[in-house]
């Protein structure tokens, strides 16, 4: 599946900056659309979360000592924001056998063998406390992300789509160009240090609101 850029578009990166962007200028849609879906993970590392469609992670877990009665094992995963699950999708929870990983079938919805706290990005596994077999027992592949606040109808967050719209101007004033759209210097015209430096502090801030914190006990 091709991949389009999600967080901004290249419309957005061309009314800030004031230009004209297509597939005849420089820069031209495809380079500017490659700077999005850049930036876009630079955003999603940073944070430690996504606001993408579609964002697949792979976890290995040990068996744990932690059992909460009534739900399970409890094994901490990295993302919150767990997508409902669905092997359709790529979705997987597959057991070491001791020689290979073993694909576990998973009722739907996940009420059984296995619980996932979708919101918090946890997983209860019943049984297993007993099991010889303890380093790289569990391995899960799940899908994750979005926000709990939808404003308008709109999924990525304003804040996220202004920052990935900012570092993508920053790459865009990062490099010299045959033809410049963008007057440096001079009265009147855009000061490109202090320009990059003044979105650079923008992004950071947003990023610093957005990160995940987490918890290791």
């Amino acid at each position: 599946m091709v991949r389009n850029p999600e967080y901004c578009s290249t419309v957005d990166v061309a009314d800030w900056l004031g230009i004209d962007i297509n597939a005849n200028t420089d820069p031209n849609t495809t380079m500017v659309e490659n700077f999005i879906m850049d930036n876009e993970d630079v955003i999603d590392d940073e944070t430690g979360h996504t606001w993408l469609t579609k964002r697949q992670y792979t976890e290995t877990f040990n068996v744990s000592d932690i059992y909460d009665y009534g739900r399970g094992m409890y094994l901490p995963i990295k993302h919150h924001d767990i997508k409902p699950w669905s092997a359709a999708d790529g979705d997987l929870f597959e057991l070491w056998d001791g020689q290979k990983w073993v694909v576990q079938t998973i009722d739907e919805p996940v009420d059984t063998f296995v619980n996932f706290d979708k919101d918090k990005g946890a997983i209860h596994i019943r049984g297993y406390i007993y099991t010889i077999i303890r380093k790289s027992r569990f391995r899960f592949t799940y899908r994750y992300g979005g926000t709990r606040e939808v404003v308008d109808g709109q999924t990525i967050p304003r804040d996220i789509k202004k920052a990935c719209k900012l570092l993508t101007c920053i790459d865009i004033l990062s490099r010299d160009f045959k033809m410049s759209q963008i007057a440096y210097g001079g009265e009147g015209n855009v000061d490109k240090a202090s320009m990059i430096d003044k979105w650079e502090k923008q992004v950071k801030k947003i990023i610093w609101n957005k990160s995940e914190i987490l918890t290791v006990y």
